[in-house]
């Protein structure tokens, strides 16, 4: 396992991030600088949600670092860049693989808590 990077954000900021094809945008309220018990490969972050268009306030918990959007317009062109290369297929398999990688990884740390019985 490499260097975990620095965390880019602080307590109090208010960032925007990808939560499935949605954009939310809240205020960061805990920064894990080592990750977190599932993820330590970057800084993740829990954001409260406080004015989302559909409804769905709350704290989004452990959104790593590289979910949250650009904010400069230097940054948002490099993303935007980045982004055309890829389609929906590949935007909708990420998310499909992220979400079964995160559910071996709770199913392995329950296999290790139930041999502790």
């Amino acid at each position: 396992m490499g260097e975990i990077p620095k965390a880019k954000y602080k307590k109090g900021d208010v960032v925007a991030f990808q939560c499935f094809k949605a954009i939310k945008k809240g205020t960061i309220a805990v920064v894990d600088a080592h990750g977190t018990f599932f993820q330590q490969e970057e800084p993740s972050y829990d954001i409260e949600v406080t004015d989302d268009p559909f409804g769905q306030n709350g704290w989004y918990k452990h959104i790593q670092q590289s979910w949250i959007l650009p904010t400069t317009d230097v940054e948002v062109t490099k993303f935007q860049e980045e982004r055309k290369k890829e389609s929906d297929k590949d935007w909708d398999e990420h998310v499909r693989q992220v979400g079964k990688d995160l559910v071996q990884k709770h199913i392995g740390a329950l296999k290790e808590l139930a041999k502790w019985d």
